[in-house]
Parts: structure tokens; C-alpha cells; sequence
């Protein structure tokens, strides 16, 4: 596993400035110790010919991350990565950031509504990990703009030999179940991690506007 300096280091060479990169920041890290040794890392390694923030996406899982990406690495795009379409709706709140889903939450109808409101706010939406064929063909036909997967040769095959008349891809009874198994843990798990990460967009937004109020009364007075 290649560090994040050696990572930047490759990817800054000339024939792979097509290159771009979305970082998916844990959450068993210090977030504060985590973010700052990222953007010092990224500052130390010079970018070439495209600038960083026009390449690396910061993949974020909670809210309070919000913050510090942009005091630590202004400018440079946010992307959601998450589990859970109601607490990912709160970032539609945030300009600019976009979305990476588990797919099989975006199965049915509660995921068909996220992915239209995600394109009527016009965001972009990847979705992760897909390494079946037919769940690829699923991506492609919603029109997602990126597939996180382990085996992008095989993707990469999907898409070159994609034709207008491939049939509608859907979800296996076996996909199915496996989807329902999901939500059970989801629901199961999902209230600690609320519990251990319980900030929301609007409390952040919040506290940002109090402090900005509060930074215009001094500079008045």
C-alpha cells in the first residue's frame, strides 16, 4: 500500500495528468490530526501541470468533516461517501458536494427519488463497491458519473462494449435479499454512528453564521 506523498508523487507525473483521485477519509482517525497531515502532505508534492484541487475529491463520511476540509484544504471538491440516503440528504444542503452511495441503498424507489433529487440539484453521484457484472450495467444505464470498484478492467470492458440495445439491468432475487440484509444492519448500526457523529449540516452552517456575525461586530466596532 502506497503512502499518500507516494501516491500524489506518481499521479504528478506528465502522461497521467488525467488523472484524479477521491480520498476516502476514515473515520477511526483523529479527524482534526487527519485532515491537517492530508493537506500537509498534498501542499508538499508538487501537483504539474493541473492543480490539485482540480484533481483530488475529498471523500468525507460525517458532517463534522465539513469544516475542516475547508479550513485545511480550501477549494479543493467534497464528496459525500455514505450508506444512507436520509442522512445524505442533508448535504444537498452544502454546495458542491457530491455523492458517493453504497448501491444497493439506491435500489427501489426510496433510491430512485435520492438519485433524482441529486440530479436536480446537479451533483455528481459514484457509487461503490460494484464488481458484478450486472450491477455495473446497472450503473451505466442510471447514469452514474463514477463506479468505485475492484476490478476496473472488467468495467472498463463493460463500457467499451456497451450498445444502445443492452437490456434494462435489475437488481437479482439473490441482489434482493442481499439488499434487505443491508438495510437490517444499516438500521441496526446506524443509530451509534449517529451517536458517535451526531453533528448535522444545519448545526455546522449554524455555528459558521454565528461566527461570521460575530467576526462583522468587531470589524464595526
Amino acid at each position: 500500500m502506497p503512502q499518500l506523498r507516494e501516491l500524489l508523487e506518481y499521479v504528478a507525473q506528465p502522461d497521467l495528468q488525467y488523472l484524479w483521485i477521491l480520498l476516502d477519509i476514515k473515520l477511526d482517525n483523529d479527524a482534526e490530526n487527519v485532515m491537517r497531515l492530508i493537506a500537509r502532505t498534498i501542499k508538499s508534492v508538487k501537483p504539474g501541470a493541473r492543480p490539485w484541487n482540480d484533481r483530488i475529491v475529498l471523500g468525507i463520511w460525517a458532517a463534522k468533516y465539513l469544516p475542516l476540509c475547508t479550513h485545511h484544504l480550501p477549494g479543493f471538491p467534497i464528496s459525500h461517501i455514505g450508506f444512507s440516503t436520509c442522512y445524505a440528504r442533508q448535504f444537498l444542503k452544502v454546495p458542491n458536494v457530491s455523492f458517493n452511495m453504497l448501491q444497493k441503498v439506491l435500489f427501489g424507489p426510496i433510491g430512485a427519488n435520492f438519485i433524482h433529487d441529486v440530479r436536480e440539484a446537479g451533483r455528481q453521484l459514484f457509487i461503490w463497491t460494484v464488481n458484478d457484472d450486472n450491477m455495473m450495467r446497472w450503473g451505466i444505464q442510471k447514469e452514474v458519473d463514477g463506479v468505485i470498484t475492484d476490478d476496473p478492467k472488467r468495467f472498463k470492458e463493460i463500457c467499451d462494449n456497451w450498445t444502445d440495445n443492452e437490456p434494462i439491468a435489475r437488481p437479482s432475487v439473490a441482489q434482493w435479499l442481499y439488499t434487505f440484509w443491508l438495510y437490517m444492519l444499516i438500521g441496526t448500526f446506524f443509530p451509534s454512528f449517529k451517536w458517535r457523529f451526531p453533528e448535522t449540516v444545519d448545526q455546522i452552517v449554524g455555528r459558521k453564521a454565528v461566527r461570521a456575525k460575530y467576526r462583522a461586530r468587531l470589524t464595526e466596532g
